[in-house]
């Protein structure tokens, strides 16, 4: 007799995510996951989050997306003409533009941006 698992699809941001995924552990679900988030927020630990989240449980993750990773096309948002007049700052704030990343995030990740690209800069001047 063949034996049927469950499956479960899961679409959303990080909190519904996280209240979804805690409701099948509190019902001892043992469901195979897919998951997909679509917040606004940047969450580059998804996988952690969601492993963090299912820990102990026999719940399972077959699928995991994160659709605001999805590669940005400079393309579609700008021409190409203005992106050659621009400095690595104004291309990385066009990014957070063109991605609608929340003023919240911004400060953060454009403070870590010029960290890189100063260590950048520092690492070219120490080759000679």
């Amino acid at each position: 007799m063949p034996c049927f698992q469950p499956l479960e699809k899961i679409c959303g941001d990080l909190e519904h995510l996280r209240n979804r995924i805690g409701q099948l552990v509190g019902a001892n679900s043992n469901a195979w996951l897919e998951i997909e988030y679509s917040g606004d927020l940047i969450v580059p630990n998804l996988d952690e989050v969601v492993n963090n989240a299912i820990a102990g449980s026999e719940l399972k993750v077959t699928r995991l997306i994160n659709r605001n990773n999805v590669p940005l096309r400079f393309a579609e948002t700008m021409p190409t003409e203005s992106l050659e007049s621009m400095n690595e700052f104004a291309v990385f704030e066009h990014c957070l533009d063109a991605r609608k990343i929340p003023e919240e995030q911004r400060a953060e990740l454009l403070q870590a941006y010029r960290e890189i690209v100063n260590a950048l800069g520092e690492d070219d001047s120490n080759v000679d």
